[in-house]
């Protein structure tokens, strides 16, 4: 991980984080000790999330492919078939019978206290899922982009992204620190912070 990119990192600056500089792939050493850490202090969806990893079969498509991971998850179906903001995620989850609450703002000390949380909150339950809308920016590439969380590592501060594009990246670990700034950037679409979804499943009557 590139020291470089640390907590002092202004929204400016983190639009232009080269996003492979800070990141760890999860079939490395060291991905697969954070995972083990992880499971151990129970904050880790991993093993609910990874056997339905389905990639985006479009560049945009990252929203639709993070959805049909966590409603498999749930074992139900959502049919969707087109780019999606958070926010239209957010409505079709909630067509499809599950509850969920967006979460953003463009302050990262309150995203980081609201989404450290919430990771501690949703990634000890069976039924509670995390999806996050954070800015990418490669080389080649930048642009925003939506994936399911699968694990947090809180004594290391690493968070397990089950990246949906598995063209680009393979699922990886990131600072959290890095990632809230990530995820307090603007949508140029909706013109409105990016932020992260909890998605939870309803119980049944």
């Amino acid at each position: 991980i590139n020291a470089e990119y640390g907590t002092q990192m202004s929204w400016t600056t983190a639009k232009e984080v080269v996003y492979h500089l800070c990141i760890v792939d999860h079939c490395t050493e060291q991905g697969e000790n954070l995972l083990s850490l992880s499971k151990e202090i129970g904050y880790s969806q991993h093993h609910l999330l990874s056997p339905y990893f389905v990639a985006q079969t479009k560049g945009s498509y990252c929203g639709l492919a993070s959805v049909s991971i966590i409603f498999n998850a749930f074992s139900q179906t959502a049919k969707i078939d087109q780019s999606l903001l958070l926010s239209q995620i957010k409505n079709i989850i909630q067509c499809h019978g599950a509850s969920v609450v967006k979460k953003s703002t463009e302050n990262p000390k309150l995203l980081l206290r609201w989404f450290e949380e919430d990771l501690m909150n949703t990634l000890t339950q069976k039924d509670s899922f995390i999806i996050i809308n954070f800015w990418r920016h490669f080389k080649k590439h930048k642009g925003g982009h939506i994936s399911p969380v699968a694990a947090y590592e809180p004594q290391t501060r690493m968070v397990l992204i089950l990246d949906v594009a598995s063209h680009r990246t393979l699922p990886h670990w990131i600072p959290i620190d890095v990632l809230v700034l990530l995820m307090s950037t603007i949508d140029g679409t909706s013109q409105k912070p990016r932020g992260y979804l909890v998605v939870n499943k309803l119980l049944e009557k």
